[in-house]
């Protein structure tokens, strides 16, 4: 026998109270967890990047635009030789490959190239009932 609509609603609902509840014991877990091994190895707020200061860069990436930013300032243009146009294409080229087109989206502005850890509006819908071909672009 079928079930009825406000059947399969009400079927939900209870699910979604019942995830709320092992997603809340689940965090107190991970959260006892990481104060036991922040107090094992004397970890701080700076330690964690929790300072409320952006994360900084890598150091040599961060070295490297200070100087490419002191050297603009400094020198005077450089004529484009042919290697410096290669390595330009070369640069534009990687820069395009590493960002994939979406290939899923939820409509609602959300979108992910399928790459990488699965987004979190990805997973609360699967999690749902919903299969993630469902949002396949």
């Amino acid at each position: 026998m079928s079930k009825s609509y406000q059947q399969i609603q009400a079927q939900i609902a209870a699910l979604q109270k019942e995830a709320d509840v092992a997603r809340k014991r689940e965090v107190q877990n991970v959260i006892r967890d990481i104060k036991a091994s922040i107090a094992l190895y004397g970890l701080t707020t700076e330690d964690l990047g929790l300072d409320g200061a952006k994360p900084a860069a890598p150091k040599k990436r961060a070295a490297s635009q200070a100087n490419a930013k002191a050297a603009n300032r400094t020198q005077k243009p450089v004529a484009a030789t042919k290697k410096t146009r290669v390595s330009a294409k070369k640069s534009a080229k990687k820069k395009a490959e590493s960002e994939a087109a979406a290939r899923f989206a939820d409509g609602t502005g959300n979108t992910w190239s399928g790459r990488g850890p699965r987004p979190g509006w990805l997973k609360e819908a699967v999690a749902q009932g919903k299969s993630p071909e469902d949002f396949r672009v």
